[in-house]
């Protein structure tokens, strides 16, 4: 197969993907920049459960996948790209007596591919040099020893 009918059959972007048990992923595995989505297509296909990128990208669609029983149904793809509005900072949600935010759905999909291509980035040779870098920093900042 080409990269181009890989793209259409395997990574075709969505705006919503629905899963089994029901939940709706917000950042379905290749809705993400054209570079990243690149690198995804030409992985061997029989490599892909063993590359990190895909590994990364895996990992962020599963997270992002709503659950009514988990944080409200809300996932953290809402919460990075939230913009208050009116309804937000209010107390009294469920009885909350801190404020809470309401999120509204209204994502654009170049912000929803760029949060994508970041997590995706993360698990590349140079992201993850610099999740280690952050590791090391904050094992120092707590004072914990390695």
């Amino acid at each position: 197969m080409s990269p181009e009918t890989i793209n259409k059959k395997v990574l075709m972007p969505r705006k919503t993907k629905k899963l089994v048990g029901g939940g709706v992923c917000l950042c379905p595995k290749g809705l993400t920049l054209p570079n990243s989505k690149k690198r995804l297509n030409e992985t061997p296909e029989d490599m892909r459960a063993k590359d990190p990128e895909h590994i990364m990208a895996s990992l962020w669609e599963e997270l992002n996948t709503r659950d009514r029983c988990i944080n409200l149904g809300r996932v953290p793809i809402e919460s990075i790209l939230h913009t208050c509005n009116e309804g937000c900072g209010k107390p009294g949600f469920l009885n909350s007596p801190t404020s809470a935010h309401f999120y509204n759905g209204n994502l654009e999909k170049r912000d929803l591919e760029v949060a994508a291509a970041t997590v995706q980035w993360l698990a590349t040779n140079v992201g993850r040099a610099f999740l280690d870098r952050f590791s090391d920093a904050f094992k120092k900042a707590r004072g914990i020893k390695t």
